[in-house]
């Protein structure tokens, strides 16, 4: 599984504008939570996809977390999905919802 993490506002931005017609994955992680760790195992052990996802460890880039939820207007949650598409948010889920294979469905 290829994680690409994400340390600032700067590079959300660079991601996000990347190309808007294929679907961006960003998990949102807690390093200081054990569901958040648990729930990144389960879906590290169960992504058959080689698209990559992009991480935002939300202790140490607080910041960028926020920027994610306000950008899509999504509450902010750890851990938590969303897939990116056309600028938008169209699928979400946070803590035992996160769910590899219907995130794949979105590829």
């Amino acid at each position: 599984m290829k994680w690409i993490e994400i340390n600032n506002t700067r590079e959300l931005e660079q991601y996000l504008e990347a190309d808007k017609t294929k679907p961006l994955i960003i998990f949102k992680h807690s390093t200081r939570c054990s569901v958040s760790r648990m729930s990144k195992q389960l879906f590290e052990g169960e992504w058959k996809n080689d698209k990559e996802v992009y991480l935002i460890n939300v202790v140490e880039n607080r910041e960028t977390s926020n920027s994610v939820a306000s950008k899509f207007k999504i509450q902010h949650e750890s851990p938590q999905i969303l897939v990116i598409k056309d600028g938008r948010c169209i699928y979400n889920a946070s803590h035992s919802m996160i769910d590899a294979n219907t995130v794949s469905g979105y590829m």
